[in-house]
């Protein structure tokens, strides 16, 4: 009979840089641009689900999930859902000085995304 052993996990490797992330968020999806390691422009697309009882999506958590590990944030987008957005980020990552203040922006193109995100850097 095989014997089992075990062994330690595997460290998560990152696949994205530690640099900034630029979010652009409405009531309907956020768009996450940040650069992978090779340097690439990296953009995920991540649908938002209202909760029906007025309290916040849970599905910023997985928007923040894939910011976490960012240097600085800028989040663009509605008032209400940026603010959503931060409030959660700074719950979950306990690091509001990585956040850098964004705008009201309407909705943007992913070639503006990507144009914003280059100008930030």
């Amino acid at each position: 009979m095989p014997s089992l052993t075990m062994t330690e996990p595997r460290p998560r490797l990152p696949t994205r840089s530690a640099g900034g992330a630029l979010v652009w968020i409405d009531r309907r999806r956020a768009i996450v641009t940040q650069r992978t390691l090779a340097g690439d422009l990296d953009m995920q697309e991540f649908p938002i689900h209202p909760d029906t009882e007025g309290r916040q999506p849970a599905s910023l958590g997985a928007v923040v999930h894939a910011v976490r590990d960012c240097t600085r944030l800028t989040v663009l987008g509605t008032d209400e859902m940026r603010t959503l957005l931060e409030r959660q980020y700074v719950a979950m990552v306990k690091a509001p000085d990585r956040i850098v203040d964004g705008d009201d922006a309407g909705p943007l193109s992913r070639s503006d995304l990507a144009d914003r995100f280059r100008g930030l850097a």
